[in-house]
């Protein structure tokens, strides 16, 4: 996978996903270095060695996280606080 910088949704997810992988060097600038990559891609890490180390494919994780977020999101609107930002740690 490469992904080239843009203004639409997914470049910024292409992006985004390459570099909590530590893959950042297959994000492409320009439409130049875009085909430079692609033709030298196969020579870098690809994303199946990086699933293991990361917590971005732990799934079961994500979804008890999320089951989390969702509870506190309630807890705020039904005690009548104002929306707000949290953070919701690894459970």
């Amino acid at each position: 996978m490469i992904s080239l910088c843009g203004k639409s949704f997914r470049n910024r997810i292409g992006i985004s996903v390459l570099t909590s992988l530590g893959l950042g060097d297959l994000v492409a600038e320009d439409l130049q270095s875009y085909k430079n990559l692609a033709r030298y891609k196969r020579h870098t890490k690809p994303l199946e060695v990086c699933r293991p180390e990361n917590l971005l494919f732990d799934t079961r994780n994500w979804v008890m996280n999320f089951e989390v977020a969702m509870k506190d999101a309630a807890h705020i609107f039904n005690t009548g606080k104002s929306p707000r930002n949290f953070f919701v740690g690894k459970v």
